[in-house]
């Protein structure tokens, strides 16, 4: 279980550290965390601004986790949108007009700059994701894949069995049908294959007599 640190003007919740990175969620006392299920307007120039974050600073992804209830094993999935900069003023602006949460990164090496990644999930993340998409760039498959997704978990995604309830009485539990399983695992690890970063790349000159702005990449 995290640990909980209080201060005067920000509590933050410390997980486990694994290592290299310590990540601090940050609710500011002056500003919670904003509730709300709907995603504000936006214009065009500012999606498009945003997108660019996003493709550059943003990772777009779903989280699995396997679950238990009632000796039955479940899939548990999260859909999660993050952008991460070293300057917490871009990052504040991101919590103050969207809500979500603000993690602080902190690094053990002292080569790297200390970081901050603002995330926001589920429905309200959905919204964000679909104001941007039109103006993505390198992420625009991974939106569409978060979507698809998401469209997995309508009414439609699930059967209505009756069951027998212990007192002698009769229920209904809702099961999600065998064919959308399979379809959100699909979802899930096209994206992550997406996201997979792979081999460093590092650049290298074709050889002593090619031109200096003439090179080639190799993984």
């Amino acid at each position: 279980m995290p640990s909980q640190v209080v201060t005067n003007d920000v509590t933050a919740i410390t997980p486990k550290d694994n290592g290299r990175t310590k990540s601090l969620l940050i609710n500011s006392e002056a500003e919670k965390p904003k509730r709300t299920k709907r995603c504000p307007k936006v214009s065009k120039i500012t999606a498009a601004y945003i997108a660019g974050f996003v493709d550059g600073e943003g990772c777009i992804c779903i989280y699995k986790r396997k679950r238990r209830y009632k000796n039955q094993g479940f899939e548990n999935y999260t859909c999660s949108i993050k952008i991460a900069n070293t300057d917490k003023r871009i990052m504040d602006w991101f919590k103050n007009s969207f809500g979500g949460n603000l993690y602080k990164r902190v690094y053990d090496s002292t080569n790297q700059k200390n970081a901050y990644c603002w995330e926001l999930v589920a429905d309200i993340g959905m919204q964000f994701v679909q104001k941007i998409v039109p103006y993505l760039k390198v992420k625009r498959k991974q939106a569409e894949l978060l979507l698809e997704f998401r469209k997995t978990f309508n009414g439609g995604s699930y059967d209505y069995l009756e069951v027998k309830l212990a007192n002698g009485g009769h229920g209904i539990r809702k099961a999600v049908k065998k064919e959308v399983v399979e379809r959100r695992e699909n979802i899930y690890q096209q994206l992550r294959h997406l996201n997979h970063r792979g081999k460093k790349s590092y650049v290298e000159r074709l050889s002593e007599v090619t031109p200096k702005g003439d090179a080639i990449v190799r993984t």
